[in-house]
Protein backbone atom coordinates (compact mmCIF):
# COMPACT_ATOMS: atom_id res chain seq x y z
CA UNK A 1 0.00 0.00 0.00
CA UNK A 2 1.32 3.25 -0.75
CA UNK A 3 1.90 6.20 1.57
CA UNK A 4 0.31 9.31 1.84
CA UNK A 5 2.10 12.50 2.93
CA UNK A 6 0.71 14.43 5.90
CA UNK A 7 -1.00 17.34 4.65
CA UNK A 8 -2.07 19.85 7.02
CA UNK A 9 -5.81 20.53 5.43
CA UNK A 10 -6.26 16.35 5.65
CA UNK A 11 -10.25 16.25 5.19
CA UNK A 12 -9.54 12.93 6.86
CA UNK A 13 -7.95 14.01 9.74
CA UNK A 14 -10.30 13.57 13.41
CA UNK A 15 -11.83 17.27 14.00
CA UNK A 16 -13.99 17.55 17.70
CA UNK A 17 -17.18 19.92 17.87
CA UNK A 18 -18.90 21.28 20.59
CA UNK A 19 -23.00 21.28 19.93
CA UNK A 20 -25.16 23.76 21.85
CA UNK A 21 -27.15 21.73 23.55
CA UNK A 22 -29.75 22.50 26.73
CA UNK A 23 -29.39 20.61 29.65
CA UNK A 24 -32.00 18.07 28.96
CA UNK A 25 -30.50 17.29 25.51
CA UNK A 26 -27.14 16.72 26.94
CA UNK A 27 -28.33 14.61 29.73
CA UNK A 28 -30.32 12.36 27.15
CA UNK A 29 -27.00 12.42 24.38
CA UNK A 30 -24.74 11.56 27.21
CA UNK A 31 -27.30 8.47 28.31
CA UNK A 32 -27.06 7.45 24.52
CA UNK A 33 -23.66 7.44 24.57
CA UNK A 34 -23.25 5.13 28.25
CA UNK A 35 -25.69 3.11 26.48
CA UNK A 36 -23.52 2.37 23.97
CA UNK A 37 -20.47 2.05 25.41
CA UNK A 38 -21.99 -1.07 27.55
CA UNK A 39 -23.49 -2.46 24.53
CA UNK A 40 -20.18 -2.47 22.87
CA UNK A 41 -18.53 -3.93 26.10
CA UNK A 42 -21.70 -6.55 26.26
CA UNK A 43 -21.19 -7.81 22.35
CA UNK A 44 -17.18 -8.08 23.20
CA UNK A 45 -18.34 -11.07 25.73
CA UNK A 46 -17.62 -8.78 28.40
CA UNK A 47 -19.94 -9.31 31.67
CA UNK A 48 -21.80 -7.16 33.88
CA UNK A 49 -19.83 -6.81 35.95
CA UNK A 50 -16.28 -6.34 34.05
CA UNK A 51 -18.25 -3.44 32.10
CA UNK A 52 -18.63 -2.12 35.72
CA UNK A 53 -15.06 -2.11 36.00
CA UNK A 54 -14.50 -0.76 33.36
CA UNK A 55 -16.39 2.34 34.18
CA UNK A 56 -14.33 2.55 37.17
CA UNK A 57 -11.09 2.46 35.33
CA UNK A 58 -8.92 5.99 34.15
CA UNK A 59 -7.24 4.41 31.36
CA UNK A 60 -10.89 4.25 29.55
CA UNK A 61 -11.73 7.68 30.12
CA UNK A 62 -14.69 8.61 28.36
CA UNK A 63 -16.56 6.08 30.73
CA UNK A 64 -14.14 6.57 33.77
CA UNK A 65 -15.29 10.38 32.88
CA UNK A 66 -18.78 8.91 33.12
CA UNK A 67 -18.81 7.18 36.29
CA UNK A 68 -16.73 10.52 38.21
CA UNK A 69 -19.32 12.77 37.48
CA UNK A 70 -22.71 10.33 37.69
CA UNK A 71 -21.19 7.97 40.31
CA UNK A 72 -21.46 4.28 40.80
CA UNK A 73 -25.30 3.74 41.25
CA UNK A 74 -25.77 5.36 37.71
CA UNK A 75 -23.62 3.59 36.32
CA UNK A 76 -24.83 0.52 37.83
CA UNK A 77 -28.03 1.25 36.74
CA UNK A 78 -27.54 1.92 33.17
CA UNK A 79 -25.90 -1.61 32.68
CA UNK A 80 -29.02 -3.30 34.27
CA UNK A 81 -31.16 -0.86 32.02
CA UNK A 82 -29.61 -1.51 28.53
CA UNK A 83 -28.24 -5.61 29.83
CA UNK A 84 -32.05 -5.73 30.16
CA UNK A 85 -32.93 -4.81 26.71
CA UNK A 86 -34.76 -1.46 28.85
CA UNK A 87 -32.41 1.14 27.44
CA UNK A 88 -30.58 0.19 24.43
CA UNK A 89 -29.01 3.35 21.80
Amino acid sequence: MEKKEFEQDDPMSLTGMVLPLSKEEGLKAEETMVSCFIEEYFCMGFSAQQILEIFKDPFYQAPYEIFQTRGELYVQKMVYKVLNGEGGA
